[in-house]
């Protein structure tokens, strides 16, 4: 009895392996052939970057798949998820005969490690506990730390109705409910579940140019009008719609958008990922959250019942309903060159982490301690 690994060169050559081990076993949309067809046909290609899927097998069962890359970074080689800022949930695929003990994982990735090629790094980052109910092995293992990121969810196990009660008061109630008696008013207001078609792709240019100029309106780093993440997207787009993967939703008035919501899905899960809503005049309806109200009613109906805010601990989740969800990383040193930078890493975050111990090396700095 012993583990066997298939790594592949391309992620063409390793697609059909993926698709039919998630068919059957547990993974997020992140790991589907719709959004791997799409992230390694085109952030795969940056100069820095190269596919290396790998196929895990226990004794000729497949136990893990996993969406792997060889990045060059900062002078090291690091192998890493298929990610480079897009992916918000990086797991294997989990197969029958996936780890789920600490000893059976410790021994996985043992294996692993010699399996895989010479690098600096191994770079593990934003790792559910779970997935789909199963253990997620790698964050089992002894040396994995909570990440800075979180997930966020909303579970609905009931009605909409019945949430709502369990959550919010009755003041809070109306305010949720508000948004949409004041849209509801305009003339031409209307939410759409789009189709794939031109319509989609007008909304979808509408929402791309809406949320560059409100990252570039606030300061902040834009990444996603980047051409390989564009291009990406587009592709998700074009075929996330067509099978089902990908949900785009809008509200419209006339020809304007006020509201939109690119989320993908696996039939009782919806995965939000980008959001827009109009400023101005149109902030008196709220239409970032009532677009998320709408589409959480409308995928309700098709019973859904997990609504996932994915990353970013943003209060508008919060106010929303949202449970912080934990995230796991594993940063291993596999050469004597990568060794400072998981050292470096793991001693901030334990800095960040412990409030006492990030207090008293501030004092020694003579600086204050940040709010956050």
């Amino acid at each position: 009895m012993s583990w066997q690994f298939k790594t592949y060169a391309t992620w063409d050559g390793a697609a059909e392996a993926f698709e039919a081990l998630a068919t059957t076993g547990a993974c997020f949309p992140f790991q589907r052939r719709t959004w791997l067809d799409a992230w390694y046909a085109h952030p795969g290609k940056k100069p820095d970057v190269s596919p290396l899927p790998v196929l895990a097998l226990w004794n000729e069962t497949p136990a893990l798949a996993l969406p792997l890359i060889l990045r060059q970074s900062g002078g090291l080689t690091r192998i890493e998820y298929a990610d480079c800022g897009l992916t918000d949930y990086n797991t294997p695929i989990l197969g029958p005969a996936a780890p789920q003990t600490t000893d059976d994982a410790v021994a996985f990735f043992e294996a692993l490690r010699d399996a895989l090629p010479k690098a600096d790094i191994i770079d593990f980052a934003k790792m559910p506990r779970e997935v789909k109910g199963r253990k997620n092995p790698l964050t089992l293992l002894p040396n994995v730390e909570k990440s800075r990121m979180i997930g966020n969810l909303i579970t609905v196990p009931g009605t909409i109705d019945e949430w709502m009660q369990s959550r919010f008061d009755r003041q809070g109630r109306k305010e949720f409910e508000r948004p949409w008696r004041v849209f509801s008013r305009i003339e031409g207001a209307k939410f759409l579940a789009v189709e794939p078609g031109a319509e989609a792709q007008r909304i979808y240019d509408a929402l791309c140019t809406m949320q560059a100029e409100r990252i570039h309106e606030l300061g902040l780093p834009y990444i996603l009008d980047e051409p390989a993440n564009a291009a990406f997207y587009k592709s998700l787009l074009d075929t996330g719609l067509e099978n089902g993967s990908v949900i785009l939703t809008a509200l419209t008035a006339g020809e304007t958008l006020v509201g939109a919501l690119f989320s993908v899905g696996d039939g009782d899960r919806m995965y939000m990922l980008r959001l827009v809503g109009a400023g101005g005049e149109w902030g008196k309806c709220s239409p970032g959250r009532l677009i998320v109200e709408r589409t959480m009613k409308h995928l309700h109906a098709q019973d859904y019942h997990a609504f996932d805010f994915t990353i970013g601990d943003y209060a508008y989740k919060r106010r929303m309903g949202a449970d912080a969800v934990d995230l796991y990383d594993l940063r291993v040193a596999t050469s004597v060159k990568g060794l400072p930078s998981v050292v470096y890493t793991r001693a901030r975050n334990t800095l960040r982490q412990n409030e006492k111990l990030r207090a008293f090396v501030y004092k020694l700095r003579g600086k204050p301690l940040p709010l956050s």
